[in-house]
């Protein structure tokens, strides 16, 4: 369920300091229950298991309206880790929300985790997926909206109708079996599409070339083996977890989590191995990203917080790159941006959420987030 609800019953005459809550001054709320469970369901017309929420393959649609408030309660009746994120929100300061395992840690079995996100100044039609394991391939995901205001009128006519269809690839067995054939398999066979990919696409109608850019990110594929195994990577790193979520270990300052700068911004040429690359970046600094593929298949690209290859890094956080091609992803062929503020005020980046589950080398550290003259007084 989904509704607009006042924010009123939350401030009782008195300011609280509530980290979801303050940030989001005055906007509209909207709030979703969600409860994912396992199901049959039957994409190829025959009983297999999926991911549900709320008993639905897809998922719920969720809609709102620009600069909305979401609150979205996910109960995880899975009996293993879960978690969502939200591909085409930008969180805005917050990558704390963003949902993959890079900035959140898992909901565990039999527990929740609750959501506060604002989608701030968007609108468009987006969808969630769960971006654990190969969760992905099982279900879990569904479409979201994010409305105009009816203070801006679009240009056209309102739409008779709206539906939400998802493309995407889909498999006859269920996801554990293909993560464990991934694990073990030398080699992966699901795509060479060189004969119907795209043609090439002239890219200067928007003139980019005219913005003065201060740092040029050029990211290359590729495919080997390591250790025995088949890997992929982005600039000759392929990915694998730290202990902690690398946002949770920035903000905590864990030494030794992850290294900034172990994946160079440009193609090195040697062999590949692997790490948890993380790349740094300055806060404010316009940057191209250009993405070099000289393998045989068609590749697609995702970058978390930003919706441009060509523009200023104006969103600070911990930022997941990864190929769209999800077997790929799974074996290594994504790595996070840090985009860094040295001033570490809450005026570029909103605190750490008070309700933050914590994993890894971060449990037990306290959420409350740190008191300095920037923060309101707490009551």
């Amino acid at each position: 369920m989904m509704g607009a609800t006042s924010l009123q019953p939350l401030v009782l005459g008195v300011f609280c300091y509530c980290n979801f809550f303050n940030v989001f001054a005055e906007d509209p709320y909207r709030f979703f229950e969600w409860n994912v469970t396992y199901g049959n369901i039957y994409p190829l017309g025959v009983k297999q298991q999926g991911i549900l929420i709320n008993g639905q393959f897809p998922g719920p649609d969720s809609y709102s309206v620009t600069n909305n408030n979401l609150i979205i309660n996910v109960h995880n009746s899975l009996p293993e880790p879960f978690l969502i994120s939200w591909n085409g929100v930008q969180h805005r300061r917050n990558s704390y929300q963003d949902g993959v395992y890079g900035t959140t840690c898992p909901i565990p079995p039999g527990k929740k985790f609750t959501y506060a996100m604002q989608v701030k100044d968007q609108i468009g039609s987006f969808f969630y997926f769960p971006s654990l394991a190969f969760h992905k391939a099982a279900g879990g995901f569904g479409g979201t909206r994010t409305l105009s205001r009816s203070l801006i009128p679009v240009p056209f006519p309102n739409p008779a109708d709206d539906f939400t269809v998802l493309i995407g690839d889909w498999y006859s067995t269920t996801h554990t079996i293909i993560t464990s054939k991934f694990d073990t398999k030398l080699s992966i066979t699901r795509t060479n599409l060189t004969a119907s990919g795209p043609r090439p696409n002239p890219q200067g109608s928007y003139h980019y070339g005219l913005i003065n850019i201060s740092k040029t990110i050029k990211l290359e594929s590729s495919a080997a083996q390591v250790n025995g195994k088949q890997r992929y990577a982005v600039n000759s790193v392929s990915f694998v977890p730290a202990d902690t979520p690398l946002k949770l270990a920035d903000y905590f300052k864990i030494v030794g989590a992850f290294r900034v700068g172990c994946i160079s911004d440009n193609p090195i040429g040697k062999k590949m191995y692997l790490d948890t690359s993380v790349m740094g970046a300055d806060f404010k600094a316009f940057v191209e990203i250009v993405f070099q593929n000289h393998e045989n298949i068609v590749q697609s690209w995702h970058l978390d917080g930003y919706s441009w290859v060509v523009g200023a890094l104006d969103n600070v956080g911990m930022w997941n790159v990864r190929t769209e091609f999800w077997a790929r992803q799974y074996l290594g062929q994504q790595f996070y941006l840090r985009v860094y503020s040295p001033v570490e005020s809450i005026r570029d980046e909103y605190p750490i959420p008070k309700n933050a589950l914590l994993c890894g080398r971060a449990t037990g550290k306290p959420t409350r987030p740190r008191q300095n003259k920037l923060l309101p007084i707490e009551y």
